[in-house]
């Protein structure tokens, strides 16, 4: 059965402008911080094993909360949750700006990324009821835009933020930003129904967010902690373990957290496969480049970021015109973008 559409979705146009700003500044942070890495180590004396958690506290808590997102947004309306998701990040980055030290950093990241982790799930939702389904391909390929020039385009906006002006800019930047994204989705994004969803599958969230924290953490320290090492395989085996937990369990309730029967569908299971290999790929680059190029090669942080910058120019090309190819067939659910296989 078919969502029920928000009375007011025919301004669909303008609601896809005012997602894309709230989604684009999200994942904008997951790799505008990565550029500042040295300077981080510089002005808080630490090494950059100890830096690095400013960028891995981010990831971990999104993984953490992602799941959360259709829930959430069923229970009290998408727009309800999306713009208590742009508050939390906006605090978030306004308190990371303020930190005096490494550790309050990292905690305020946490802050951060309990916003930011539910707001890309909850745009895409937002997206996919507003606009008309002729038209969904191409405004798919601008939400894209999000994903993919957002993380690319952050280490050249960083680079110059913390070379020409204040590395604390690089999280007060997301301020003014943020209070407009949430002034424009009071005035112009479509309020949405909540329904009851039943009892919160509160036995399925402890599995996933434990089973994913300890993958990812052990991802994150693996070369640190050293990949034969005790702790690392403890986790490997321990998150694999909850997560075949998981998957087990949300096939037995009847009102799961994540319905995983969707992977029943051929498209919806090669579309995510293919995105988990792109973010695997992109974000590795994001990371490990900019940290190259700044203490192996000398760079400075702006010239690191111009060098990221012909990927975020390819890809803010790229992503509209496949958008628009997608809408261009009549079948757009085979262009990868299967998001609700129950229509």
């Amino acid at each position: 059965m078919a969502a029920q559409e928000p009375a007011n979705s025919r301004h669909w146009g303008v609601a896809l402008a005012v997602l894309i700003l709230g989604g684009f500044m999200a994942i904008l942070d997951t790799s505008i911080v990565n550029i500042a890495i040295p300077k981080l180590e510089s002005v808080f004396s630490v090494d950059t094993a100890e830096v690095q958690w400013v960028v891995t506290i981010y990831m971990l808590t999104l993984g953490v909360v992602v799941p959360l997102a259709g829930y959430l947004g069923e229970r009290f309306g998408y727009r309800t949750i999306y713009v208590i998701s742009l508050i939390v990040f906006t605090i978030g980055s306004a308190l990371s700006g303020l930190s005096w030290s490494l550790g309050v950093l990292t905690v305020f990241r946490v802050l951060q990324a309990l916003g930011g982790g539910l707001i890309m799930p909850i745009t895409m939702a937002m997206v996919y009821r507003i606009v008309p389904r002729d038209r969904i391909g191409t405004a798919m390929g601008f939400w894209g835009l999000g994903i993919i020039v957002a993380p690319a385009i952050g280490p050249t906006l960083g680079g110059w933020l913390v070379e020409y002006i204040n590395w604390r800019l690089i999280f007060y930047i997301n301020v003014p930003i943020g209070i407009i994204g949430v002034l424009l989705a009071l005035a112009y994004v479509p309020k949405f129904p909540s329904r009851h969803m039943g009892t919160f599958d509160l036995m399925g969230f402890i599995l996933s967010a434990s089973g994913l924290f300890g993958l990812l953490l052990a991802l994150s320290e693996g070369q640190t902690w050293g990949w034969g090492s005790e702790p690392i395989i403890l986790l490997l085996v321990g998150s694999v373990f909850l997560l075949i937990l998981f998957s087990l369990w949300e096939l037995s309730v009847e009102h799961p957290l994540l319905d995983l029967r969707v992977f029943s569908r051929g498209s919806f299971t090669m579309a995510n496969l293919l995105v988990v290999v792109i973010t695997v790929s992109m974000y590795s680059g994001l990371f490990y480049v900019p940290l190259f190029l700044q203490t192996v090669v000398g760079y400075g942080a702006l010239e690191t970021g111009l060098m990221m910058m012909p990927a975020a120019l390819a890809s803010a090309i790229m992503m509209p015109i496949s958008g628009r190819l997608c809408g261009a067939d009549l079948d757009w659910r085979s262009c990868g973008l299967l998001l609700d296989p129950k229509l």
